[in-house]
């Protein structure tokens, strides 16, 4: 039987380490990394706590150089508009499977407000429980419609749309 997380080997980025560390450091449930939380596509979170269905998004890449750095703002992935809109259909398909995706920068991470956060996220979900609306398989399907294609069919297709043309 194969692993239904599907976790990749991956080295986590600098900030992913630091939450880690300060994670391991607190004595805290450890969390699985780069979970896989939905059939059909390849999303995965940072760090995941699937009984309580609680993730972690550490945003890296948003204060380096590139267009936007004199306003403080970098180039990354999270800020570019189709990285930005492919953030926004996966934690709407997460928030759609009763995941409650919390999403922290670099100083965030550095400053140790992602660990409060992330301790309080649980002891809220511990207390209050798993919302009603989660469903019990852990890689569930949303009913077609609900998200766009991966932005890898829609190339596909228009491809195939222009050669034919």
């Amino acid at each position: 039987m194969t692993d239904r997380t599907n976790k990749r080997p991956r080295r986590g980025s600098h900030l992913e380490a630091t939450f880690a560390a300060q994670w391991a450091m607190a004595g805290l449930p450890e969390p699985e990394r780069e979970f896989r939380f939905m059939t059909g596509r390849a999303w995965r979170f940072d760090f995941a706590w699937p009984a309580v269905r609680v993730a972690l998004e550490v945003e890296g890449n948003m204060f380096l150089g590139g267009r936007g750095a004199n306003r403080g703002m970098g180039g990354g992935r999270h800020l570019r508009a189709l990285g930005f809109q492919d953030d926004c259909v996966k934690y709407g398909a997460a928030a759609m499977l009763g995941w409650l995706v919390l999403r922290a920068t670099g100083p965030l991470v550095n400053q140790g407000y992602a660990l409060r956060w992330v301790s309080k996220a649980l002891d809220v979900r511990a207390r209050l429980g798993t919302p009603d609306c989660v469903l019990t398989d852990p890689l569930p399907d949303i009913p077609q419609g609900l998200l766009p294609p991966p932005r890898r069919v829609v190339k596909r297709v228009r491809a195939a749309r222009s050669a034919r043309g």
